[in-house]
């Protein structure tokens, strides 16, 4: 439990509440995870959600009040983003889901890539639009794996 000792302190350095927990809380909270760990850490309101499903969700939940724009944010100023066409939009709510790129959007240098990830900006092809396809990750060749496998995000629904 050292490491959840050292994960839950960095965590309170940046005002993340999180509470240890035993065996048998995690079986609870958690009943598919194998038996036998020693303990973990709970993160009250974190999650993790496959993004395509919420997105299928969000846009059937919308039904006829969803408008699709084929645009970029360039910058956010609170309630408003500027959009790559001039356009300004305002929201209640702003969710910032465009991976490694919030960084730069967001002036910020929180997210980065894992597991030998490397996103390289590629051109996109014809009639994509860079809002959704802007990124190839590619796991960093080893000796063990020299050969590149390069992964492409998808389009936005076909809804759009």
């Amino acid at each position: 439990m050292t490491v959840a000792d050292e994960k839950q302190r960095r965590m309170a350095g940046h005002q993340v509440h999180s509470e240890r927990q035993t065996p048998q809380q995690i079986a609870g909270r958690e009943p598919l995870l194998r038996g036998g760990l020693a303990g973990g850490l709970w993160v009250p309101g974190d999650g993790i959600v496959y993004a395509p499903n919420v997105a299928r969700w969000l846009i059937a939940d919308a039904g006829d009040h969803l408008t699709c724009l084929r645009d970029s944010v360039q910058t956010i100023d609170e309630p408003q983003v500027l959009l790559a066409s001039g356009q300004r939009l305002q929201a209640r709510a702003i969710v910032v889901a465009c991976g490694l790129e919030a960084n730069a959007l967001l002036a910020e240098n929180w997210l980065r890539p894992k597991k030998a990830n490397w996103r390289l900006p590629i051109a996109t092809g014809r009639g994509c639009s860079t809002s959704w396809l802007s990124w190839v990750t590619a796991p960093a060749p080893t000796a063990a794996a020299p050969r590149w496998r390069l992964t492409f995000s998808r389009g936005p629904p076909a809804s759009c």
